[in-house]
């Protein structure tokens, strides 16, 4: 018979000491906190029902003013970046320097417990807490796009099989993505206080992300490699590759990461799409401005116009911004009209 207790995690089987201290930390289903398929699911309850209780409140409600949770909350996601992208840096760095680059993507280890593990769980925390950013933007009453939405959704799942089904470059992944996360927030920080003191890397935030999607695709690519290699020893070249009984494993989650991958970049794109095409416009320039000084009578008629035109450097947000100005002033220059008309 079916009992309540079975349809929630089993909280009083969690071993709280794995999250303290990683010499401990083996990751083990229902015994690993927030491990199992059930703290997923309620995980994912939990989140649209408080989403849906504040939306509730807040419906005849001004917006809070949530600066100071904001500020607090960036703050707590720079440490958690800048923590994550040291130990796996040091993690990948140890391998790098004693020539193991395949043990980046392989492992002796049948069981999922270490340094590596224990850096991608302390990820996978990040990404549950990186879920109070949308109560945040409730409270705020500002919309929450479905992009944002189900991106921190999908967010757990995945990492969650990176653990579940021992996919070793996860390391190599936690530290692409928390470094250039690292920059993000501190940009979200600076801005969230002062929008006048964004920092000066403030135009190539999204070549940052561009540059973090562009690795998260070529960083899967020799994990499909030395995974045919080491689940198919008949293949001629797997003796000079794969030694000492290596395994590389996690195919699913490799698919389930490269899947999220397109659905973030594809959700990313149309969100940027202005902002990107600025920064193909600036790439574009800067060639043409190299062939100019190389070759110049290699430019075409339409290269030598380009070449002279003032470029824009407004970013999206910029640029709507120039354009409610404009409708202000011209509301404001009909009004002064009518005012005067009305003297008249």
């Amino acid at each position: 018979m079916l009992s309540i207790n079975s349809l929630f995690p089993p909280v009083n089987k969690w071993e709280w000491k794995q999250i303290i201290n990683p010499n401990f930390f083996s990751w083990t289903v229902d015994k690993t906190p927030l491990s199992g398929y059930k703290s997923i699911i309620w995980l994912w309850i939990t989140y649209f029902s408080v989403i849906a209780i504040i939306k509730l409140y807040m419906r005849n409600k001004k917006p809070f003013n949530m600066n100071k949770f904001t500020s607090f909350n960036n703050k707590v996601f720079i440490a958690w970046s800048i923590i994550l992208t040291v130990l796996s840096g040091y993690n990948l760095f140890d391998k790098l320097s004693k020539f193991n680059i395949i043990e980046i993507y392989c492992e002796h280890e049948t069981t999922t417990k270490g340094l590596w593990p224990y850096i991608t769980y302390l990820y996978y925390l990040n990404k549950i807490y990186q879920l109070t950013g949308s109560i945040i933007l409730t409270f705020k009453k500002k919309s929450l796009r479905h992009y944002h939405i189900w991106r921190h959704i999908y967010a757990i799942p995945l990492i969650y099989s990176w653990l579940n089904n021992r996919m070793n470059y996860s390391t190599l992944a936690v530290f692409v993505n928390s470094f250039v996360h690292s920059f993000l927030y501190i940009y979200s920080w600076k801005i969230s206080v002062d929008v006048d003191k964004a920092p000066f890397y403030k135009k190539k935030i999204i070549f940052f992300q561009s540059l973090q999607f562009v690795a998260s695709f070529a960083i899967c690519i020799p994990h499909v490699f030395f995974y045919i290699l080491s689940h198919y020893p008949q293949i001629i070249p797997n003796k000079f590759y794969i030694q000492n009984d290596l395994k590389c494993d996690g195919l699913i989650p490799f698919f389930m990461t490269l899947i999220g991958n397109i659905f973030f970049f594809v959700g990313f794109i149309r969100i940027h799409i202005k902002d990107l095409k600025i920064l193909n416009n600036t790439f574009y320039q800067a060639y043409i401005s190299y062939l100019n000084e190389i070759a110049p009578d290699k430019l075409t008629k339409n290269q030598k116009k380009y070449l002279n035109k003032k470029p824009s450097h407004l970013s999206m947000s910029q640029k709507k911004g120039v354009k409610n100005k404009k409708k202000v002033n011209k509301n404001n220059h009909q009004g002064s009209k009518k005012s005067t008309s009305d003297k008249k």
